[in-house]
This record gives structure tokens, sequence and C-alpha cells, in this order.
């Protein structure tokens, strides 16, 4: 799965990089079906923070994304 969007308050995400895990669920290989099921169960359903891996540059970078209420 790779990020396609990012908001512009958002500095850790780029666009083109690579999600490899997000709380411990691994998204290193991802069908369009298996995609598509966890969406509709929500990815990030009711979370305040959550735990991600991403792979840039062929590095792989952790960290924490928290919510930020925009408005």
């Amino acid at each position: 799965m790779r990020v396609s969007e990012v908001n512009v308050k958002m500095k850790a995400l780029k666009i083109g990089d690579q999600v490899l895990s997000i709380d411990e669920v691994n998204y290193r290989e991802l069908n369009p079906e298996q995609w598509c099921e966890t969406v509709e169960n929500g990815l990030l359903k009711d979370k305040v923070e959550i735990n991600i891996t991403i792979l840039r540059d062929n590095q792989e970078i952790s960290f924490v994304l928290k919510e930020l209420k925009l408005i």
C-alpha cells in the first residue's frame, strides 16, 4: 500500500511512501481484495494514535501518528 495523498499539516508521511505495518498489522503484501476489506472494516477506526512503519528510499522508518483536529 502506498501513500497517495497527504494533509499539508502532516509532515511525517510523503506521497509515495510504502506502508509496511500499522499497529503491528503487516501490509507488505496486500492484494486489492485485502485492501478493500481493510478499508471497509475501518483501517483506523476509533484510534487516537497509531504506530506505523513505512519504507522510504529503501529505508524502514517507524513513528507514531496522532489524531489532529483540523477544525
